[in-house]
């Protein structure tokens, strides 16, 4: 089976890597300035984990004859709608596997591949490009979960894990791939939320008594949202998520703010998504949309002074 991976980046890059690793071969659609650094220096992650290097096969364009049964899509958001022209002439057949945050991508991609072929995922994963384009991995969480959106993608999958992906345990594959979906959206926008209001970590806001209510009444309104359309998280999940939420010793961020942090364009969509879920459920969530004003000013400013750092290609 032929894998191509559409970025090179902090998470497209880490599993591709990973994967390389395990003697799996993939292919990297990139930019050329990024396909250039690749080409000479290879692909290179530092970890808690443990450090390696990989030369995977790089390449900057598809052509007509150019044939994947796997494609992993792993921009961040704002990039969606160029990532869909790169890989418009795959053949239609192609399973699309996005790690995307957020629920929003899921029609284009239907429109673009067919929804007998988009695949659902996300990735549980804390890294960042260095100014060298090394990836650094954050801590020791590293999982790639997939799951059939339809009954009729199952077999893809079940090949997948027996031959494909048999020596690659940091993939999860995911029995209600739509329910775990919605469970790291209240997570992730919750977290963000709070850490793009305040501009600090998780556990510095919790630890504060205003703080920890608002995350607490953040996530508990995100949670009647997702049961409003149908995805109502278990009580397990929902306490242990909270403690997590809650912990005042925890150093956990978010990857919105750490946009932010380098004046990279945000990836908002990740609160837009829950804002509008939220709203449809006739809920007020106080902290999500304070959090989503934060990031919408930032966007605005960002727009108008062009200042900071440059984007990190992928």
């Amino acid at each position: 089976m032929k894998i191509l991976i559409l970025g090179a980046g902090a998470v497209g890059g880490y599993f591709g890597a990973l994967l390389q690793d395990k003697g799996i071969h993939v292919t990297l659609l990139v930019r050329e300035e990024r396909a250039i650094h690749l080409r000479q220096n290879g692909l290179k992650v530092r970890s808690p984990l443990g450090d390696f290097t990989v030369y995977p096969e790089v390449i900057t364009s598809l052509k007509f004859t150019d044939v994947f049964q796997l494609v992993i899509i792993s921009c961040k958001s704002y990039a969606l709608d160029d990532a869909v022209k790169l890989l418009s002439t795959l053949q239609r057949s192609t399973y699309i596997l996005p790690l995307l945050n957020g629920i929003s991508h899921y029609p284009k991609l239907v429109n673009q591949f067919g929804k007998n072929f988009v695949l659902g995922g996300f990735a549980h994963l804390s890294t960042v490009l260095d100014s060298n384009g090394n990836i650094l991995h954050l801590n020791d969480l590293q999982v790639l979960t997939v799951g059939a959106l339809l009954p009729q993608q199952e077999s893809f999958l079940r090949f997948a894990r027996n031959v494909l992906f048999k020596d690659a345990p940091f993939i999860s594959y995911s029995d209600n791939i739509q329910m775990d979906i919605w469970k790291k959206l209240i997570f992730i926008s919750t977290a963000a939320s709070a850490t793009c209001l305040v501009g600090d970590t998780m556990g510095n806001i919790a630890s504060t008594p205003q703080g920890a209510r608002q995350i607490k009444k953040a996530f508990e309104i995100s949670c009647k949202t997702a049961a409003f359309h149908g995805f109502a998280p278990d009580n397990i999940w929902k306490r242990k998520t909270l403690q997590g939420l809650l912990d005042p010793e925890s150093t956990m961020t978010s990857s919105l703010l750490r946009d932010m942090q380098y004046n990279n364009p945000a990836e908002i969509s990740i609160l837009r998504d829950m804002l509008e879920k939220t709203k449809e459920a006739g809920l007020y969530n106080e902290l999500l949309e304070a959090g989503y004003l934060a990031v919408e000013m930032y966007e605005e400013n960002r727009k108008h002074t062009q200042i900071g750092k440059p984007l990190k290609h992928c």
